[in-house]
């Protein structure tokens, strides 16, 4: 018998044998034999526990949106224990997307590390003008309202609490469904410049004050200069309240 005749045999041998072998054990790949898959959607979801985590919010809260940008493929490792640990290397970003490095170990050794990308977007209340609000107006209830908004288009300082700003005032013009930022307010005046203050200084357990003189305008807490009537010299202090400043420096 010809060595091409014995080939076509053993090839149609093998051909019949391998269907009953699929039929009989449909588990069993020979390429994939000894393997495991671990889902894409999977590596997914784990990232997505830990954004929400990091967020400070609950799994099934609607304040916090986590969606993915770039689909994984299926990660196939070996046989054995699975475990998924995720790194944010950048923390969880509202402005821009989200890295998250989703590492699949077995059996304690790495055999995948798969980088998705997400965006996330954070939902509160914030506050914003109910209407056109003057230059130097004191803000009042009526002059404010609450928007769901995403706060990753927003710049820092916005805020979501009217007590925070109520009787504060501002520093220009700001138009209706404008969110209220710190840099649009500040506390009302309350000492006048050439106003007489009372100036207070410690020395220890020591308390001594003296007649003076406001050189500039202040709010609670601002540093202003002031003049103390007695020697004539001019200090830095701090406003305490409408009738009072303690002394920082001297010159």
């Amino acid at each position: 018998m010809r060595k091409s005749s014995i080939y076509c045999i053993i090839i149609m041998i093998f051909s019949l044998v391998m269907p009953l072998v699929s039929l009989l054990y449909p588990q069993i790949s020979y390429a994939d034999a000894g393997m495991q898959t671990v889902g894409a959607n999977t590596l997914v979801n784990t990232a997505a526990v830990l954004i929400r985590q990091r967020a400070g919010v609950e799994a099934d809260s609607a304040d916090l949106s986590v969606n993915v940008l770039n689909l994984p493929q299926d990660v196939t490792a070996p046989e054995g224990e699975v475990t998924l640990t995720v790194d944010l290397p950048y923390g969880v970003r509202y402005n821009a997307p989200t890295t998250a490095n989703v590492t699949t170990s077995v059996n304690g050794r790495i055999a995948a590390v798969t980088t998705l990308k997400f965006e996330v977007k954070m939902y509160k209340q914030v506050l914003i003008a109910s209407r056109t609000i003057a230059v130097r107006e004191v803000l009042t209830a009526d002059s404010l309202r609450y928007e769901r908004l995403d706060i990753g288009r927003l710049n820092a300082g916005y805020y979501s609490d009217a007590n925070a700003v109520l009787g504060l005032i501002t520093r220009r013009m700001i138009t209706p469904g404008t969110p209220i930022n710190q840099y649009m307010i500040e506390k009302p005046i309350i000492i006048k410049r050439n106003n007489n203050v009372t100036i207070m200084a410690r020395i220890g357990a020591l308390e001594v004050t003296a007649a003076g003189q406001a050189l500039q305008d202040g709010y609670e807490g601002k540093i202003i200069r002031v003049k103390n009537l007695n020697s004539s010299k001019i200090l830095s202090a701090k406003v305490i309240d409408e009738n009072s400043v303690q002394v920082l420096s001297s010159k």
